[in-house]
């Protein structure tokens, strides 16, 4: 049975090793891996920053899945951005918040926010959501993690994660974050036309033109702008402001062009990260290192 058929699983328990570890994650940011909709990024994006919000090890699908609307409330309603590989129908989620908002047809997008809603409303959308999303993709992450992650109950609606891997998750989650929103980004970017991203360019001002970048600096400025400023580790204003300024004088020095050298190389490893678990150990062996090497590409200060 496919792990999305399961109503229920245990995590496994053991002495695993940091590369098993990783490994557990490696068939969610899989290539091979066939994804009929982003809800499987959206997912670990919503367990990993109710990990913040929350602090504990135990959830229920309710809190999960508030996060997971709020996330999907700025794709789908505020950019009005496509979530499924087929053109002939869309996710739950779409259905459920066009027709909340009354744009059923069209990709029409508002500005009007989750926060805006009142506290029923938004309580009334969260239960629709939970209904039909928990069908395939809470037992589908489990599986892809092979069991590691976490423990669930469709009947009971609770997720209990796996103290191991939570405390992985928080030493490595810049780097589970970047490889998320990497495919998040891909996905997002194949089952969208070129005229959504230009109307972002036109509408944030952006000056890049690779909708992979584009996207990317969405999900940035939406979901992680708020985080990173509250968060007193990511405070490295001078170390950040000298690496953009070594990138804008990078012919300036040979020191510089190593470095632009180095970033090179491991952002490469993108690409071809899933061809065995080396290259996965090779990208994520410095990841603080690579977080900060995306975020001067993408020209973020923080």
């Amino acid at each position: 049975m496919g792990g999305y058929d399961l109503s229920e699983g245990v995590y496994k328990t053991g002495n695993y090793s940091e590369e098993e570890l990783w490994k557990a994650f490696r068939n969610v940011f899989s290539t091979k891996t066939i994804n009929s909709s982003s809800y499987k990024f959206v997912f670990l994006k919503s367990i990993m920053d109710c990990i913040h919000r929350y602090n504990k090890i135990d959830y229920t699908f309710y809190e999960i899945f508030e996060r997971f609307t709020e996330i999907y409330w700025i794709l789908v309603v505020k950019y009005g951005l496509a979530q499924n590989n087929s053109n002939s129908k869309e996710t739950y989620i779409e259905q459920i918040l066009k027709e909340y908002v009354g744009c059923t047809t069209g990709d029409k997008s508002l500005t009007i926010q989750f926060n805006d809603l009142t506290l029923s409303a938004k309580e009334r959308i969260v239960y629709q959501v939970t209904k039909k999303c928990k069908k395939y993709v809470v037992g589908a992450l489990y599986g892809d993690t092979n069991g590691l992650f976490y423990s669930f109950s469709k009947k009971k609606e609770v997720i209990e994660l796996n103290p191991v891997m939570k405390d992985f998750v928080l030493r490595h989650e810049d780097a589970l974050e970047e490889l998320n929103y990497f495919e998040l980004t891909k996905f997002i970017d194949k089952v969208n036309s070129r005229e959504k991203i230009d109307s972002i360019i036109q509408e944030k001002r952006y000056k890049k033109n690779d909708s992979i970048e584009v996207y990317r600096q969405l999900l940035y400025d939406e979901f992680e702008t708020e985080h990173v400023s509250s968060t007193s580790s990511l405070g490295e204003v001078n170390t950040i402001e000298l690496l953009m300024e070594a990138e804008e004088n990078y012919s300036k020095t040979r020191l510089i062009e190593r470095e632009n050298a180095y970033y090179k190389k491991i952002y490469e490893k993108e690409v071809s990260i899933e061809k065995d678990t080396e290259n996965m150990k090779i990208y994520l062996d410095d990841p603080e290192r690579v977080i900060k090497m995306i975020k001067v590409r993408h020209r973020i200060s923080c």
